[in-house]
């Protein structure tokens, strides 16, 4: 009985030992109300975090502005809605990461600080973002025009239930930038798979060297003055590409061809002088 008795004590104290432990190295998971955050783990996936807290990819990928669900880095803070409360936010807008971007340009270009970006997306190391990762940008609701776009330019888009852009279109639509997430929508009127696009534009120019920025997901091309200066035309996940292009002051005409084969639907485009 002794021996009992001072075995129990042990047996507890192990296992005190070992929720700590197993506490202190669990990913942290920070509770509120409708839902928590969630530091991305080395191996996590979006669908193993799915089953986890027994919710759907689509809405983990929604509430955090995911367009590509298989693109999900260690360190990553995730909102994970587990209620039926809303993720805690405030006016904003979504803005996707181009190839050559980091925070401090995305701040400036909207007028907050680097801390203030971080802050809103839970990131703690400055310099780990990627090409087509999304962040909030709070505060705000209008995205700026991309450089050389005077105010009121607009772009024309048809849109073609194929994907070779062939035939009439069955939607035509006007928009001052081309920044779509249809995710696994699409445009009204158009098959959720296998639609294209045509965006044409005149747009102002001052001289000097341009950096065009194409994220897409599937296939895309740009040219500008009927010259092809990207060519992405092929089945991707979420891609970003860049051109330079020395632009002569005045009048451009800029064409985007775009396709979607299967699955997400995004693309955007963007430039600014290099």
């Amino acid at each position: 009985m002794p021996i009992l008795a001072r075995s129990l004590p042990l047996r507890l104290g192990s296992l005190l030992l070992a929720l700590t432990l197993l506490l202190a190295f669990a990913p942290a998971a920070r509770a509120q109300e409708g839902g928590v955050w969630y530091e991305v783990q080395k191996g996590d996936t979006l669908y193993n975090l799915a089953r986890r807290y027994n919710v759907s990819v689509a809405i983990i990928a929604s509430a955090n502005g995911i367009t590509n669900p298989d693109r999900i880095i260690a360190g990553q803070k995730l909102w994970i809605p587990t209620g039926d409360a809303p993720p805690p936010a405030e006016s904003g807008l979504w803005h996707t990461v181009l190839q050559g971007e980091n925070l401090y340009r995305i701040a400036s270009r909207y007028g907050l600080t680097v801390a203030q970006l971080a802050a809103a997306n839970h990131i703690t190391s400055y310099d780990r973002i990627q090409a087509g990762q999304r962040l909030w940008v709070p505060g705000t609701t209008t995205k700026p025009a991309p450089s050389g776009v005077p105010a009121g330019t607009r772009w024309v888009g048809l849109f073609f239930n194929n994907k070779t852009l062939s035939g009439s279109p069955v939607l035509t639509e006007s928009t001052e930038v081309i920044d779509f997430t249809w995710g696994d929508a699409a445009p009204p009127r158009l098959p959720l798979d296998g639609f294209s696009a045509i965006w044409t534009g005149n747009f102002r120019f001052e001289p000097g060297a341009y950096r065009f920025l194409l994220t897409v997901d599937d296939g895309a091309r740009l040219y500008i003055d009927d010259v092809p200066v990207i060519n992405a035309w092929r089945d991707q996940s979420l891609t970003g590409y860049f051109v330079d292009v020395n632009l002569s002051g005045g009048e451009h005409l800029l064409r985007v061809e775009y396709y979607d084969n299967a699955g997400w639907a995004s693309i955007s485009l963007s430039w600014r002088l290099y």
